[in-house]
């Protein structure tokens, strides 16, 4: 007997002195270390056993000769000889359509520079036209890009004139476009080479002029009224001036006057 046990039978004596020892306490402080030692026992003989009987059961239980196995069967399609080439048999070449005589090739319509009438017209870019100027003596209205300015140039209190130029740092130097008023006894019409009609007015212009990299594009308006007007654009360098173009056409595009 160990020490601890001896000390705990002392202990157990010592505290059950002259106390009735038949049962209670001192009955189960004496059998404790028995049970707790056979518990500790079975509990590891039981956890033994439940891991052990699935593989006993596998040794000589699953016998391999139990096996079940699938059968896969493959089917070989058996594909015929290809047929023979005979050197004799030739191609036939399809069929070829004849072209009659009197069947004719009819060219294309070509427009001419007179007939392009609203061709340059069509790429006119009107999105950034957000400012509207408008004035009463001649009922003149026309829409202008955001964030630039004008300057009025009226004779003896009617329009003469108005002038728009870019305050944005988007083009160097800015864009500058003229709108004058024209008296209608001075117009050539021999002047231009092309002719856009609308519904109010036909316009009259020529190729765009290019004078030291500042290239210009003027349009003619002929109205039915008692004046005729003129819008001018000039900006310097030719990539500059085309990217600008597209707006400049739908500046004119909202042009309108009277009423």
């Amino acid at each position: 007997m160990d020490n601890q046990s001896t000390y705990n039978i002392e202990l157990d004596e010592l505290l059950f002195s002259n106390k009735n020892r038949e049962y209670g306490s001192y009955i189960l402080r004496r059998s404790y270390e028995k049970y707790l030692s056979f518990s500790v026992w079975f509990v590891v003989l039981l956890f033994i056993l439940i891991t052990s009987v699935p593989l006993m059961y596998s040794l000589f239980f699953n016998k391999n000769d139990n096996a079940i196995y699938s059968q896969r069967i493959v089917e070989v399609l058996q594909l015929s000889e290809p047929p023979s080439i005979d050197a004799n048999n030739q191609v036939k070449p399809a069929d070829v359509k004849t072209i009659k005589s009197s069947d004719k090739f009819t060219s294309p319509i070509v427009k001419s520079d007179e007939l392009v009438s609203n061709d340059l017209f069509w790429n006119a870019d009107t999105v950034g036209l957000q400012n509207i100027y408008n004035e009463n003596t001649l009922g003149v209205e026309i829409k202008y890009p955001y964030g630039w300015t004008y300057l009025d140039q009226n004779t003896k209190n009617k329009l003469d004139g108005v002038t728009f130029w870019g305050s944005t740092n988007l083009y160097n130097p800015p864009p500058y476009i003229h709108l004058e008023v024209m008296d209608k006894d001075l117009f050539n019409p021999a002047k231009f080479k092309y002719t856009s009609e609308f519904e109010n007015y036909i316009i009259y212009y020529n190729d765009p002029e290019e004078l030291s990299d500042h290239f210009m594009r003027l349009l003619y308006i002929r109205t039915e009224t008692d004046v005729d007007y003129e819008l001018k654009l000039i900006m310097k360098g030719k990539e500059q001036f085309e990217s600008f173009e597209p707006v400049f056409f739908g500046m004119v595009k909202s042009f309108s006057f009277g009423d």
